[in-house]
């Protein structure tokens, strides 16, 4: 019987080596975005082919069905959107300028190049022209530091780090660098959506020392982050965390010693609003026109639950989507007020918060993209309200942007470079848009002092069969 059972063993080993070589594994597409999440948008140096620049936008899908093999089925793409065609117009080519293959379940995208200084002054290859883009696999447990050049090419030599076992599902990157005369620091702060006893921990890059250590936040697992560079904070939400006690967490990134313990100050976002869970942060300094003051606010995302409910242990059951914002001037002790101004209703669903640039003597424009409802919104904070949506095409019933759209990444565009559309030809503030089940990226362009005029003007990108 033992022998029997060594031969069988064997028969399987034997099959199974057969099996590799007959189905090799299939890394995901580069012509393509499969189940796209993060997004980013960086501005190419010039060229002698393109002597003013032109834009890359980065994207990284996630192989979310595994039609790919797990450990190399993710990509991250740089393409070019202006020289890509139009779907709208059937045709879904990319121009694609690089790519490298990453494992499953991809999350954000961030980079740092020669705009960070002590980046460049460490590094030729970004004083150069370069870049170093950074993504996060969960599938893999790694983050991915990728060299990106001048003209957009990617590569990955060995590039990927291993996290922390402990420290699981890798998912938002925040690039973060000191501002001049602030310190030498050019760090990556990765969250980790899970972890054993839901503790809270962030994965820290120093991409001037080309090290990495894991940082630990005490109870409840990190979600999401944002940098504020004019005061060096970086504030991260918590994933899992309780009903009654949903901590937004903060400390100095740029004065924090590498591998250091983070000195934490945190606020409970359960004590102003029942029912809240905490997404992203986003951050915009106001000057008052006739006064000159500068106030400060915090748009804080909030997916909103049933208290009640999840107070007698039914669970956390969506009611919706809200903004809080707050204000965030410091108070006696040089930290932010975080004091609540109010909550604004907005759509429902998992997404993205981006201010958008600023307009002469107004307060904040902001973006938000929601999955469940299939909208992008606008939030004026001018007004106090939501100012323009794109959402569902009237005589489909279907969202406009593709099914579940999710991530957003901005860039400002000059005169004349602009797509047919509100605004044009003068300049205009354009949106990426990925729709995440459609698997295609949707060029969204705007005139910031009017955003009902917002419209979609181009599509990249195949549908997702």
């Amino acid at each position: 019987m033992a022998d029997l059972s060594k031969r069988i063993a064997v028969l399987a080993l034997v099959a199974a080596a057969g099996c590799r070589d007959s189905f090799p594994p299939i890394p995901g597409p580069f012509d393509r975005f499969y189940y796209p999440v993060g997004l980013a948008v960086r501005r190419l140096p010039p060229s002698p082919s393109y002597p003013v620049g032109r834009t890359a936008l980065l994207v990284a899908s996630t192989n979310f069905d595994l039609r790919y093999d797990y450990h190399v089925g993710g990509a991250l793409l740089a393409v070019d959107p202006d020289a890509s065609a139009d779907a709208l117009a059937g045709d879904p080519t990319l121009a694609v300028l690089g790519g490298v293959n990453i494992g499953s379940f991809g999350g954000e995208v961030d980079y740092l190049d020669g705009a960070c200084a002590p980046l460049a002054a460490a590094d030729p290859f970004v004083a150069g022209g370069g870049a170093k883009v950074v993504v996060a696999s969960r599938g893999e447990q790694a983050i991915y530091l990728v060299d990106m050049d001048a003209e957009g090419r990617l590569t990955c030599d060995g590039c990927a780090q291993a996290v922390l076992p402990q420290a699981l599902d890798p998912y938002d990157v925040i690039a973060t660098c000191s501002l001049p005369g602030a310190g030498d620091v050019a760090r990556a702060y990765v969250t980790h959506l899970r972890a054993p006893d839901n503790v809270g921990f962030l994965t820290e890059l120093d991409l001037v020392l080309g090290t990495s250590s894991a940082l630990y936040l005490g109870a409840y697992s990190t979600s999401s982050g944002g940098f504020d560079r004019a005061t060096g904070r970086l504030f991260v939400s918590a994933q899992l965390p309780s009903i009654n006690l949903v901590p937004l967490r903060w400390f100095n990134a740029v004065t924090l010693p590498p591998g250091g313990s983070p000195a934490l100050v945190a606020h409970n976002v359960a004590a102003d609003v029942h029912g809240a869970l905490t997404r992203e942060l986003a951050i915009y300094r106001y000057t008052d026109p006739a006064t000159q003051a500068v106030t400060t606010t915090g748009y804080v995302r909030l997916e909103l639950f049933d208290y009640d409910l999840a107070s007698r242990g039914g669970g956390f059951v969506p009611t919706g989507g809200g903004l809080g914002v707050y204000d965030m001037n410091p108070n006696a002790l040089g930290q932010p007020l975080m004091r609540l101004l109010k909550v604004v209703p907005i759509c429902s669903g998992t997404g993205h918060v981006r201010v958008l640039p600023a307009r002469q003597g107004a307060r904040a424009l902001l973006a938000l993209t929601c999955d469940v409802e299939g909208t992008l919104q606008f939030y004026d904070d001018e007004v106090g309200a939501v100012v323009g949506t794109i959402g569902l095409d009237l005589t489909t019933g279907t969202p406009k942007l593709g099914r579940r759209p999710f991530g957003l990444a901005v860039e400002e565009r000059a005169a004349g470079d602009c797509l047919p559309g509100p605004g044009s030809p003068g300049p205009c503030t354009r949106l990426y848009v990925s729709a995440f089940d459609s698997s295609w990226v949707n060029l969204v362009e705007l005139d910031v002092a009017y955003p009902g005029g917002a419209a979609i003007v181009k599509r990249i990108g195949r549908e997702r069969d």
